[in-house]
């Protein structure tokens, strides 16, 4: 149904959500008014009651590892604890709207409205010892907590109780609530296009709630981790666990094995048939199925072999004394025309000698030609060594020395870029989880390319400040360097056009690459980067403003992982340090 509404500036009939015909305002949607009158309704504190045991906790616990494919040996359940955690329901009223093109490349836009009930924490995050309860994934069915709440007196029956922030449900909302539910709600229309607005608001002051919560804490590699989950058993975080990959038919049989042996030793107070519940659901049967019929088939040709091998040992002793008859035969006329034989091997080592004789000449020849070929080259090409940098590599993008390693974690690549310990970079290896391991098609020793079959390039001059790149007369790239012996542009030969990389430097010495504005002009790149990576396969950028991302750091300080917003999803960062 196509609603009629009045423009806000010029007075026309438009429809709502489209741009006016005379003027170009965009008619906005009515709000919807909350159904609610006058002041807000007070609602007395609620608080949700454990629907699953501790044992079904452990269970989701134990699923979530065997999902991750980890290695049961290394897990070690210390204690689980029950927490009462408080938080604010809000009742939400939004409106999103939407410009962009269809499919056709009509322009085309749209209204989103809607009532969502969203939860924050109402307590002090940064004075827990404890990872934040804010990361919890409960804006999810967020409705299941109201239904399931009660009205009641506040109960004790917890081994922790986190007390209620300072900040009243309107503050709460105005310091976490506004950003965090524009981010939440926004979503891409079905047509290509950005959101211009969410306007939100709310039907009362927030609802106080109480969430009951399991933690299992946990060992795994010696390291202490742990593990959320709610009291309804609707959501559960997921902890820093790699996900190992099982390619085989015998990896996933051994890692059933292995996860069957650790619920048999350890003892989580979980009952038999909830063991067996645990075993039956992740019962690799098919794999199991398929190695018992593999060795089967090995079994039936290993007695076949045998067999075979009987039957040929009785043809060969009775093919042995035929053989003896024809070798004695055969004996015979060879000795007739050996002599024959002879002459003509004479006659061929004569004929060889004299080609061998040849061929040394020619080789001295050939060497002499390539051997002054070699020197005329030389006079014609100055080849200097690499210029050293003036900074280690881990420096232009704000790291200290001392790094190791640096891997760009994403949703289905990987790449790790290795450092020596003076800061420079040394390698770079590439990981798609869908494809296979692509490493790059160079390697770098003190800020000199080195081929992946161990070619070290050509640094030609062209001059003062500029070099061409080439291997085997292939000519790379140019790289032109500033008064302080920095790279800041590399041009290369794009299949269409050349390709030009552009790079200057902070005051901090933090390389950013340069890039053209729409309309003219020229802008520095917020994030920083590695100029030579512009020359290979794969390139790293971390955000200025880094140590505002800083997720988690070493004994001594130093930054261990940074999680920042990249082009289309969260990007992690993890670093090694030496």
């Amino acid at each position: 149904m196509i609603n009629k509404a009045i423009c806000p500036n010029c007075g026309a009939e438009g429809t709502v959500g489209r741009y006016c015909e005379f003027c170009g305002t965009k008619i906005p949607f009515p709000k919807e008014k909350p159904t609610t009158s006058g002041k807000s309704k007070e609602h007395k504190p609620r608080i949700v009651r454990f629907s699953i045991t501790k044992d079904e906790a452990i269970e989701l616990f134990l699923s979530y590892l065997y999902g991750k494919k980890v290695s049961f040996e290394n897990i070690k359940i210390i204690n689980i604890s029950t927490y009462s955690i408080p938080f604010i329901a809000y009742n939400v009223y939004y409106e999103y709207y939407w410009t962009g093109e269809n499919e056709d490349g009509i322009p085309d836009n749209g209204t989103l409205k809607g009532k969502k009930i969203f939860i924050l924490p109402s307590y002090d995050v940064k004075a827990q010892k404890l990872p934040s309860f804010d990361s919890f994934g409960i804006t999810r069915d967020s409705d299941l907590y109201i239904k399931e709440s009660i009205e009641g007196k506040y109960e004790t029956n917890f081994d922790v109780n986190i007390s209620n922030s300072e900040w009243t449900p309107n503050e709460i909302w105005n310091r976490l609530g506004k950003e965090k539910f524009s981010s939440n709600i926004r979503m891409k229309p079905l047509y290509s296009g950005y959101d211009e607005s969410v306007i939100s608001e709310l039907q009362n002051d927030g609802v106080p709630i109480a969430i009951p919560f399991y933690v299992i804490h946990f060992n795994l590699d010696r390291k202490e981790k742990y593990f959320y989950v709610d009291g309804l058993g609707k959501d559960c975080t997921r902890s820093s666990i790699c996900t190992h990959k099982l390619k085989t038919l015998e990896e996933r049989v051994a890692y059933y094995k292995n996860f069957e042996k650790y619920l048999k030793q350890e003892d989580f107070g979980l009952t038999e048939n909830q063991k067996e519940k645990l075993l039956k659901m992740y019962y690799p049967s098919s794999a199991i199925g398929v190695l018992e019929k593999k060795k089967e088939n090995f079994e039936k040709k290993k007695e076949e072999k045998k067999e075979e091998e009987i039957k040929t040992k009785s043809m060969e002793k009775s093919c042995l004394t035929i053989l003896l008859v024809v070798v004695c035969a055969i004996i015979a006329v060879i000795g007739l025309i050996q002599y024959n034989k002879h002459i003509e091997q004479v006659e061929l080592e004569e004929y060889n000698a004299e080609m061998a004789e040849k061929h040394v000449r020619d080789s001295i020849e050939q060497e002499k030609a390539m051997q002054q070929q070699k020197e005329e080259r030389k006079k014609r090409n100055y080849r200097p060594s690499a210029p050293t940098p003036s900074f280690s590599d881990v420096e232009v993008i704000g790291l200290t020395n001392g790094v190791k390693q640096i891997r760009l974690a994403e949703e289905y690549e990987n790449t790790i870029y290795g450092f020596d310990k003076q800061g420079f970079l040394i390698s770079v290896k590439y990981t798609n989880y869908n494809t296979s391991v692509i490493n790059g098609f160079y390697t770098i020793k003190q800020g000199k390319l080195i081929t992946r079959d161990g070619k070290e390039v050509e640094y030609n001059k062209v001059s003062a400040n500029e070099d061409v790149i080439s291997c085997d007369n292939n000519t790379l790239c140019n790289v032109i360097y500033d008064s302080k012996n920095r790279i800041v542009k590399i041009k290369k030969d794009g299949i269409l056009d050349d390709i030009e990389y552009k790079f200057v430097y902070d005051e901090g010495n933090n390389a950013h690459e340069e890039r053209e504005k729409f309309g003219g002009g020229t802008e520095m790149k917020e994030k920083m980067s590695i100029p030579i990576l512009s020359i290979m396969v794969s390139s790293i950028d971390i955000p200025q403003n880094w140590k505002d991302k800083i997720t988690s750091s070493d004994e001594k300080g130093r930054p261990t992982e940074i999680v920042y917003d990249g082009p289309l999803s969260k990007e992690t960062i993890k670093i090694a340090y030496w």
